[in-house]
């Protein structure tokens, strides 16, 4: 209901356009450095071309309107490196999706094993990170894509400097930002925790007056409204959390 609401208030007020999130790519690469150098890893330097993988990847999920590392045409996020000539001996890639911080972002790559495996892999020596706004399946959501790579002994590395990164993530959001910065799927979220919490509230005065009067309530009513009550907390649980691939 709540994003109904803000999408019909987004298509009638046309100031009300782009998106508004706090990640930023450079901030996602310090902190996966940080992850590194505590388990006494090298860091990862930044690429050029992985930057420009990352971007085609994660243009190509908004294009075709999938949300995997692997495309409906069975195309992987290897040909994305290899067409940003990144000549790879070894390569990996994680993904992200419906987070409005970068430190949440790492912090769930970290708290999965297989998203961890690839931030502290000893064989990666570069990193690429593109964040894009955009609509998969009807919804608005920022995707953060993170690529990892160790070149062949055949190629010379290009190494990129924070510039490249900073130009493309400003580049890509004065694109999608008109007007306002306000994000519908964010502007949702708020509206669905705040009814939820609203509802939390009632049900704890509910819980409290019964409790203070020592009012006899029907067996059935209790199980219903502890069940509820478990069932909003699972919501709330969900709606904070972002999604990973």
């Amino acid at each position: 209901m709540a994003q109904s609401i803000i999408s019909f208030l987004s298509s009638s007020q046309p100031k009300i356009l782009g998106f508004a999130t706090n990640i930023d790519p450079n901030k996602i690469i310090t902190l996966t450095n940080d992850q590194r150098l505590q388990d006494n890893l090298e860091p990862l330097l930044l690429s050029d071309k992985l930057n420009q993988a990352a971007l085609a990847k994660a243009s190509d999920m908004f294009v075709n309107n999938y949300w995997s590392h692997t495309s409906p045409t069975g195309t992987e996020p290897w040909y994305f490196i290899s067409q940003a000539d990144y000549q790879y001996q070894h390569a990996g890639e994680n993904l992200a999706r419906d987070f409005e911080d970068s430190m949440d972002v790492v912090n769930a790559w970290m708290a999965s094993p297989t998203h961890k495996k690839n931030i502290l892999d000893s064989r990666f020596e570069n990193i690429g990170v593109a964040v894009m706004n955009g609509v998969i399946n009807g919804k608005e959501t920022t995707l953060v894509v993170q690529m990892f790579g160790t070149l062949s002994s055949s190629q010379t590395p290009v190494l990129g400097s924070a510039d490249f990164i900073s130009k493309a993530y400003a580049d890509q959001s004065s694109s999608s930002n008109l007007g306002v910065n306000i994000s519908t799927f964010t502007a949702s979220k708020a509206v669905s925790l705040s009814f939820i919490m609203l509802l939390l509230v009632t049900l704890g005065l509910d819980w409290f007056f019964v409790w203070q009067r020592k009012l006899v309530r029907i067996s059935g009513k209790s199980w219903a409204h502890t069940t509820f009550f478990i069932a909003i907390l699972i919501v709330v649980i969900i709606i904070k959390q972002g999604v990973i691939l």
